[in-house]
């Protein structure tokens, strides 16, 4: 966008939201943003502060450790739900979802207390289940954390994979997707207070300690895709139009920046091959 904009006379503002960064200065930088118009918070500043409790299930079968998760789940809800307040539960598919919410209420109708749940594996989610009190504990898809408009006073994170069919594997879930389910634990005005569970496998929880706690850099990828970004462009019409497109990337700040790392040789790599095209 930035490129465009340079061959005309018109000017662009760019609001840039992102969790908190090392590197939120070379972000600043590259977007072309004023030092006055950067915001850089810590990451546990929030509207409503967030209570997190990381949890690891040493099992390795999938399947077998998503079954294991129901009943620390369930005492979750207990312990951090009380006085019937609301709680969101993700997993990864619908067939979860379904074990899910049959599993916590068997333990819920085997206990005293008695919590009222309701397994959203599709369709569209209205606000008022858990906002009237109607429905306490709503279990959903992972999917659904986004554009989805409710919100909990407790979030639990059943399980941090899904079955990615392309990789035949189980793959964590992306940042992006973690940080959103998380996010659903802020009632501002209602709680002072948030709180979400994160439930895991063993190996993986001092991973998610360390990367919930402390701020990450972000790096460009850039040159993973590069032939597909440069085929779509269409302000780049010839060789030196792309060396111009690639100069505004993050990937070449990134680039000059560490000539001698191994992602700059793949990078350096990839621009030669760039300059080596034709008009």
């Amino acid at each position: 966008m930035r490129y465009i904009a340079s061959q005309g006379d018109n000017k662009i503002h760019i609001v840039a939201l992102s969790t908190s960064l090392v590197n939120a200065k070379d972000l600043r930088e590259w977007i072309g943003a004023s030092s006055h118009g950067l915001f850089n918070f810590p990451p546990g500043v929030c509207p409503v502060p967030l209570e997190i409790h990381i949890q690891g299930v040493d099992i390795a079968n999938f399947e077998a450790r998503m079954q294991a998760m129901a009943k620390p789940t369930y005492t979750a809800i207990v312990q951090h739900a009380k006085c019937g307040k609301p709680a969101l539960v993700f997993v990864p598919t619908r067939k979860h979802a379904r074990l899910t919410a049959v599993d916590l209420m068997t333990y819920s109708n085997a206990q005293w207390r008695k919590i009222n749940i309701s397994a959203m594996i599709c369709g569209r989610a209205r606000t008022f289940p858990l906002e009237a009190g109607w429905i306490q504990v709503c279990v959903a898809t992972s999917s659904m954390c986004w554009g989805w408009p409710l919100s909990a006073h407790l979030v639990v994170v059943m399980g941090t994979q899904y079955y990615d069919g392309r990789e035949n594997a189980h793959t964590d879930y992306p940042v992006t997707d973690l940080l959103q389910m998380m996010g659903h634990a802020s009632r501002p005005l209602l709680d002072n207070s948030g709180k979400c569970v994160i439930l895991c496998h063993a190996p993986r929880k001092e991973y998610y300690k360390k990367f919930l706690y402390k701020t990450f850099p972000v790096e460009s990828h850039l040159h993973h895709f590069l032939h597909d970004n440069l085929n779509a462009e269409v302000v780049v019409e010839n060789k030196q139009d792309a060396m111009d497109y690639l100069t505004r990337t993050f990937m070449y700040r990134t680039l000059t920046q560490n000539p001698n790392t191994t992602i700059s040789r793949v990078l350096a790599t990839g621009i030669f091959q760039i300059t080596s095209l034709s008009s």
